[in-house]
């Protein structure tokens, strides 16, 4: 009987998963975080702006980094400091990023289609991008084996470091969850302060590493944002408002001191870590991060369908424009950035590089993925993830039972 009732309830727990963790991402109250109820849930269109933005920030990045300009080797003008504060950007994308994911996940169940048709869609991606841009358009790229396995593996070789870390946050966010939610609001509150003065405030003002890596920082985002999902404290906007144009200031105050002290006294140490507070575990960088995020979070919530439909392209567009096929084409031969740096044209050239990446690949994957090949694939999931997981499960109670009578 106990077999028979287990059965029966992981097989209602597959069939609920995706429909319970999607209505749980997107419930946010008419009024704020601070009222959210399931009676009120509806997809904040704030958030997912803010999701917009963040993207744009992180091409705004590629732009810079992947392009033939080389900043370092530049003579300090305001042209430099504003192109080295615009493409700063990219990491404070990620960070937001990151923490709208912990705030929705800190209180829904794991998806397990949602993370295997990520992970399907990565793979994907990869190949297709890889026989386009090698047959068609760059056959004289030299491949090596390396190169190989980041095409065909892309999740485990890090062909994007970002979407091999935010798996490996995915995976182990259950877990996570179980913490977070075993710890009482002040301990809560102590491990975040832990964790941003180890990997955050430290690294700001010493330059030590306390053997930061990509993954303990997602982490360290995660449970920040989780704090606000679970207590949904009070907050005061205006503060937070003052607060972001503060941490702006001085991001950019940062940059421009240190690339002018740096060329006019030749310290190059200077000149060479101008970005150095842009990067997503300074202190500027993490706390403009946060107080974006509460703005946008607190804000009373509106829903647009335009936005959330553009902010849903937001992952296959970061998968299009940052192959490690398409990247150099794109900003080095259908951009060529160089050419116009120095000109007064140079900020409207980048400008609309950027919006036009972001337009073309979102209509790239909303029409070639999301309402096609993806659509099949949510479909077979449906139909095959379900049983697949019930069987898993019917070895594992299998097992169980054995080691019981073995024990």
């Amino acid at each position: 009987m106990k077999l028979r009732s287990k059965k029966g309830t992981m097989q209602k727990t597959v069939g609920c998963c995706a429909i319970r963790f999607a209505a749980a991402e997107h419930m946010v109250a008419t009024e704020g975080i601070g009222q959210m109820t399931r009676k009120e849930s509806v997809r904040n269109s704030n958030l997912e702006l803010l999701r917009i933005i963040s993207l744009v920030l992180i091409i705004a990045n590629h732009y810079l980094i992947h392009g033939a300009i080389n900043p370092s080797e530049l003579p300090f003008s305001i042209q430099k400091v504003v192109t080295l504060f615009l493409a700063g950007g990219g990491k404070l994308g990620v960070c937001i990023f990151v923490l709208i994911s912990g705030y929705f996940s800190a209180k829904s169940d794991f998806n397990l289609k949602r993370t295997v048709a990520t992970i399907i869609k990565v793979w994907a991606f990869s190949v297709v991008l890889f026989f386009i841009f090698h047959f068609l358009i760059t056959p004289d790229y030299h491949l090596t084996a390396k190169t190989l396995l980041k095409i065909f593996f892309p999740n485990t070789f890090a062909q994007w470091w970002f979407v091999t870390t935010y798996l490996a946050l995915t995976l182990i966010s259950p877990f996570l969850n179980k913490a977070i939610h075993a710890l009482n609001q002040k301990q809560h509150r102590n491990l975040i302060i832990l964790f941003v003065v180890i990997w955050c405030i430290i690294p700001t003002f010493t330059t030590a590493s306390f053997e930061i890596s990509a993954l303990a920082w997602f982490v360290t985002l995660y449970i920040t944002a989780a704090y606000f999902s679970v207590y949904q404290p009070k907050i005061k906007m205006k503060s937070h408002v003052v607060l972001c144009v503060f941490w702006t200031f001085v991001i950019f105050a940062s940059i421009f001191l240190f690339e002018y002290i740096g060329e006019r006294y030749s310290i190059p140490v200077l000149k060479n870590n101008s970005i150095m507070m842009t990067h997503y575990n300074r202190l500027p960088t993490f706390m403009l991060s946060m107080e974006l995020f509460l703005v946008f979070a607190y804000m009373k919530a509106r829903h647009s369908k335009f936005i959330n439909i553009t902010a849903s392209t937001t992952f296959g567009i970061y998968l299009l424009h940052e192959n490690i096929f398409s990247r150099e084409y794109l900003w080095k031969n259908i951009f060529n950035n160089a050419e116009y740096y120095g000109s007064y044209l140079f900020f409207l050239q980048y400008l609309g590089a950027v919006i036009l990446v972001f337009t073309i690949c979102s209509l790239i994957d909303l029409i070639f993925w999301q309402k096609t090949i993806g659509k099949l694939l949510n479909t077979f999931l449906d139909k095959r993830l379900g049983s697949c997981m019930v069987f898993t499960g019917k070895i594992q109670m299998r097992i169980l039972k054995l080691i019981r009578k073995l024990v």
